[in-house]
This record gives structure tokens, C-alpha cells and sequence, in this order.
């Protein structure tokens, strides 16, 4: 009977509940593990660089997003509320800091406060997306990891879509199987041509 690509996706055993929970804590050293027996070049740059600097942009996210929640609170207490209902007959929810007032009335943001402020945020989005840049390349590179790791275990014919559904829909446990399979295997049997 011939291996299907989701064949041990999920499995009940101390290897792949290992490498799949180190998977969820931290991704870059499970696929710098599978990328390293699979012959990618420059493996510790390609995975663990590379991943450990989409966290550190993460945790920068998380610090400037809290600093400046604090900042906001400050300038407008009002902020701290969120949202409330308007009055309109459609019940929808609005978004009224002292913010939007000041960045409505260009005169205001001339002042220090609220320059500082609309710099602030301008910056947080600036690293939002270049977050969000770094985690679709590294969706990519986990399909092609999954990609060849399908085609040398289960030949080029391999289906193309299951690889990247498992890559992108269910990246940890693609990583635990793939680990499981080459754990304690020191043969590596893809070869680049």
C-alpha cells in the first residue's frame, strides 16, 4: 500500500507530540531540524535567523502597540472607552478618540502631542506590515520545505495542493511529521540534481 502525504499528519506517539508542541513554542527550530536533513543551503540563516527575527519584529509590534495604547489613554481618556453606539437609528459602533479630531483639524497636528502621536502609529504600521511580509515569506518557505520533503518520500507526482494545504493550514503538525519521519535518520534520501 503506497504512503499518502497526510499519512501520520497526527499521531499518537512521544516523537511527534515532541516535535510538534516544539512546533507551536518555537517553529523556526523544528524547520531549521527537518530543513537541515532535507540538504537546504545555509540552513541556520534560511530557518532559525530568519524565524527568530520574525519573532523579535513581533515582540517590537507588541511593545510599541502597548506604549503607544498608554500614550493614547493619556492624551484622551476617552480612548480607554473603545468604542460606544451612536446615535443613529443603526445601532453601528464608532471609533471617536480626540485622535481622529486631531488628525480632522490639520492644525492641530502641528502640536507636539498629537505629531508624536500620528508618528507613533505611522511607525506601528510600517512594522505591521513588514510583519505581515515576513510571515507570508516564511509560509512560502514552509511550503517549499513540505514540497520536498512529499517528493522524496513520495516521488514528484506528488500531489502539489495537499503539500500546501499541510503547510499553510496545519504548519506545526506538517512539521512534527516531517521530523518524525526523519528522526534518527541520518540518510538523507533527496538529493539536488
Amino acid at each position: 500500500m503506497e504512503r499518502k502525504q497526510y499519512q501520520g499528519i497526527v499521531e499518537n506517539s512521544r516523537t511527534w507530540w515532541t516535535y510538534c508542541c516544539l512546533s507551536i513554542f518555537c517553529e523556526p527550530i523544528t524547520a531549521y531540524n527537518i530543513g537541515k536533513k532535507l540538504n537546504f543551503e545555509i540552513p541556520k540563516l534560511r530557518f532559525l535567523l530568519f524565524g527568530f527575527f520574525i519573532y523579535a519584529v513581533n515582540l517590537a509590534i507588541r511593545i510599541i502597540d502597548f506604549d503607544l495604547e498608554s500614550k493614547l489613554t493619556t492624551y484622551d481618556p476617552s480612548v480607554a472607552r473603545d468604542m460606544k453606539k451612536a446615535d443613529s437609528g443603526a445601532g453601528k459602533l464608532l471609533f471617536e478618540p480626540g485622535l481622529i479630531r486631531a488628525v480632522e483639524d490639520e492644525q492641530l497636528l502641528d502640536t507636539d502631542p498629537e505629531g508624536q502621536l500620528i508618528h507613533e502609529i505611522n511607525i506601528l504600521l510600517f512594522i505591521g506590515s513588514l510583519y505581515m511580509m515576513l510571515k507570508i515569506m516564511w509560509m512560502v518557505q514552509n511550503y517549499f520545505v513540505r514540497r520536498r520533503y512529499d517528493i522524496d518520500n513520495h516521488g514528484p507526482d506528488s500531489n502539489v495542493c495537499h503539500s500546501m494545504i499541510l503547510s499553510t493550514c496545519l504548519p506545526c503538525c506538517s512539521l512534527a511529521q516531517m521530523n518524525t519521519r526523519y528522526h534518527g535518520d541520518n540518510h538523507v534520501r533527496y538529493q539536488i540534481v
